[in-house]
């Protein structure tokens, strides 16, 4: 009954997915999955349930992984979270792309890079657009395809210019103290 419990188990599941020990990573998101939700934990459940999907679907359980990210895409829809939602549409295109399902794929990774437009992430916009040059590419669309690689660059180099200037006004920052 530690009310820190489910935070740990969030925590405990994001080290293990990023160790790639997906069932590890599983047992310790369905711990959490299965309390109250509760917002003022430091979690959102949408986010609990898209790591339970990136860790089926990692583990080729496809139908279990599209299950659960389907329950993360109605609760990020509500949230209205666009960074979430771009990179929720792109884990769900990476499901059905795996599976040769490409039709059903290009559609979310269209939204994806849709939503992309909406925000002002660099690294989003980047990731959205190489994934629409990908899709090009095998539709051998390839003007189409370098169009996209070009932009993705071109957000590529807007990030790492963003960073130099974050690093710059830390050093600063430092330097003043």
């Amino acid at each position: 009954n530690f009310i820190f419990y489910p935070l740990i188990n969030k925590d405990l599941g994001e080290i293990s997915l990023e160790s790639k020990e997906f069932n590890k990573a599983i047992y310790y998101f369905k711990q959490v999955e299965k309390l109250p939700i509760s917002n003022k934990q430091g979690y959102k459940i949408s986010i609990i349930y898209e790591n339970l999907g990136i860790s089926y679907l990692h583990l080729n359980l496809f139908n279990k992984a599209e299950e659960y990210f389907f329950k993360s895409l109605e609760l990020q829809e509500k949230e209205k979270d666009l960074i979430s939602l771009i990179g929720l549409n792109m884990n769900i295109a990476g499901l059905y792309y795996q599976q040769y399902k490409d039709s059903q794929a290009i559609t979310f990774f269209e939204k994806a890079y849709n939503l992309s437009k909406k925000v002002n992430h660099f690294e989003s916009k980047k990731n959205a657009s190489l994934n629409m040059a990908i899709v090009e590419e095998n539709r051998a669309n390839f003007k189409q395809a370098l169009i996209y690689r070009k932009e993705s660059e071109q957000w590529k180099d807007s990030h790492n210019k963003q960073n130099k200037v974050w690093a710059l006004e830390n050093k600063k920052k430092k330097y003043a103290v």
